[in-house]
């Protein structure tokens, strides 16, 4: 047997009430986290918004020559153009659509056109007077997504610029700027998505009048609701917890299994002949420059009956000391040996199969006399 199994033998004997607790805790400490990684509620919640459905529309607009000129023949169709000629073509006409785009559903629509003529306040943009006529409107019911309703207009810029004037100098003027626009007032409700909708927007198409010519501006707005979702997503356990919790517990279990097969088999205390055998191995150690190792003849030193035994290797080196001799190791039998003109005296070493060189024949002192 070893020192170094000895040694270790001892620590863990000394030390077994730490030791039992160390891997206590390292098993629980694998159970607790091997538990919180494969079970219990190991799912975390997300939210998100997502467009409930997103409105598209659009006007579209032209003119058509009335008059003879030198440029367009009659009843050339002039369409989405920036500019258009008040003379040649006085009527600017066309339609609104309106859609919308969602995963599904049913909308009923209710669309109207309205031309409108206003004077505004330049700071406040106060409306100080307006003046409105409807120009047309309609209905369409289960509009699905990508599908389309639609309004038509038919506005005479030059009779409208002529009205324009009229209220301007039958007011005496005007303190703003007058506007006027093309407004179209979308309604819509129904279902889409599983949700139910209703809503209303409005778009305006301004007519802008020059000199000689006139313009037509869409000025449209999309409207994209968006409710929140809510997910649950799953958490896997990651590496630390998925790998080092099973292996902080088969660790602490075999541990827990060791000490109590140690335990069974007496592995976890060391005999009183364990210990002499530790404390001889060190003294022998120690005191390694006063011992001789050699084989002796055969009568040197006498008969084991005539020897003084004694029972540690330090009471044998203190007789060296004192007698100004040396112990002599025996190299077939192992045990120590001292001589002296008037007897020799003996140490027999502890074995490692728990017994010694030879069995001890008188009674063990210490000291000389």
């Amino acid at each position: 047997m070893t020192d170094t199994t000895l040694r270790l033998r001892r620590l863990v004997a000394d030390n077994l009430a730490v030791i039992a607790l160390a891997v206590l805790l390292v098993t629980g400490a694998g159970v607790v986290v091997t538990y919180g990684a494969y079970t219990g509620d190991r799912t975390t919640t997300e939210s998100s918004e997502t467009t409930l459905y997103e409105t598209e529309s659009a006007f579209a607009h032209g003119a058509t020559v009335a008059r003879e000129n030198e440029v367009f023949p009659l009843g050339t169709r002039l369409s989405d153009r920036s500019q258009y000629y008040t003379r040649i073509a006085p009527v600017a006409d066309g339609n609104y659509s309106f859609g919308y785009r969602a995963e599904s559903g049913q909308l009923d629509v209710d669309l109207s056109a309205t031309l409108v003529v206003r004077g505004v306040a330049t700071e406040s943009s106060e409306v100080l007077w307006a003046q409105r006529r409807p120009l047309d409107a309609g209905s369409t019911t289960g509009l699905s997504p990508g599908e389309t309703a639609t309004v038509d207009y038919r506005v005479n810029v030059t009779r409208l610029a002529d009205r324009t004037t009229a209220i301007t100098e039958s007011l005496g003027g005007t303190a703003g700027e007058v506007q006027t626009f093309v407004r179209v007032q979308s309604r819509f409700d129904g279902m889409v998505a599983g949700s139910r909708v209703e809503q209303t927007t409005t778009d305006r198409l301004a007519i802008s009048t020059g000199s000689g010519t006139y313009s037509l501006t869409p000025n449209t707005t999309t409207t994209a609701p968006t409710i929140e979702e809510t997910v649950e997503i799953e958490d896997p356990p990651g590496p630390l917890r998925a790998i080092g919790g099973p292996l902080l517990l088969a660790a602490g279990l075999i541990g827990v299994s060791a000490l109590a097969f140690a335990r069974v088999r007496g592995k976890l205390s060391l005999s009183s002949h364990e210990r002499d055998l530790l404390a001889y191995r060190a003294a022998r150690d120690e005191y390694d420059d006063w011992i001789t190792t050699g084989t002796l003849p055969a009568g040197v030193g006498g008969t084991p009956g005539e020897h003084v035994v004694v029972d540690e290797l330090e009471g044998l080196v203190d007789v060296a000391i004192d007698t100004d001799g040396r112990v002599i190791e025996n190299a077939a039998t192992g045990q120590l040996l001292v001589e002296t003109p008037r007897r020799t005296y003996r140490y027999d070493p502890p074995t490692a199969n728990g017994g010694t060189d030879d069995e001890p024949l008188e009674p063990a002192i210490r000291r000389i006399d």
